[in-house]
């Protein structure tokens, strides 16, 4: 009973330690590994002393686990706030101009069909081409005009499918950047702090460190 009391408190600081990680890595985005080792010890101290101060192999391994599931924890945590920091702007405004574009790349796509020449500006092809100010000249003001030809039903479904299209980039720019950080969360200095906080939560847990403080008991 004694052994799941210090489980469950060591579970209880592994949270705690896991939001306060988390907080770090997210504000500054690794640098902070060695802060690790006061999760560690908070864990192991825990583990230690919610179990009635008991000295056991078993504690220091609960403790080492607890830690290191916090750690990654903290990890996740931080890379998926950062992730979703990042937001692609879908107003009207912005899906309607999504649609002119994409309208434009079907004109020119029609008359590259013809034979006719298109010329891009200097350095824009039509695989790069994302604004109006990117296609040859009377493309933009040529889409503008099929647009306002559209019925009202078809601007809806272009609207739908513009909208559709930039949350599929924002996701894809969100999972990018989750995968990035993810990874930056395990650097050198991390690895080295999750290291030493592994062992000091073992220390402590299981009451090595106590147990060379204890004085030796008398002989005879």
């Amino acid at each position: 009973m004694k052994s799941l009391k210090g489980i469950i408190a060591g579970v209880c600081t592994g949270l705690v330690g896991t939001l306060g990680w988390g907080a770090l890595f997210y504000l500054f985005s690794g640098g902070v590994g060695l802060c690790l080792v006061l999760l560690g010890f908070a864990v192991g101290l825990a583990v230690f002393w919610g179990s009635g101060r008991q000295i056991r192999l078993v504690h220091g391994c609960a403790a080492t686990l607890i830690t290191l599931v916090s750690i990654v924890g903290g990890i996740v945590l931080a890379a998926s706030m950062l992730a979703s920091d990042v937001s692609v702007e879908s107003n009207d405004g912005e899906l309607q101009k999504q649609v002119l574009i994409r309208l434009a790349h079907t004109i020119c796509e029609e008359k590259a069909k013809e034979g006719e020449e298109l010329t891009f500006p200097p350095g824009i092809t039509p695989e790069t081409a994302v604004s109006p100010d990117d296609f040859p000249p009377g493309i933009a003001e040529a889409a503008g005009l099929l647009w306002k030809a559209l019925p009202q039903e078809e601007r809806q479904q272009q609207l739908r499918e513009a909208a559709t299209e930039l949350r599929a980039v924002e996701e894809g720019v969100q999972r990018r950047i989750f995968q990035n950080k993810f990874q930056q969360g395990f650097g050198w200095l991390n690895l080295f702090g999750t290291v030493l906080a592994a062992a000091i939560a073992f220390q402590i847990g299981s009451g090595g460190e106590f147990q060379k403080a204890a004085p030796a008991a008398p002989k005879g």
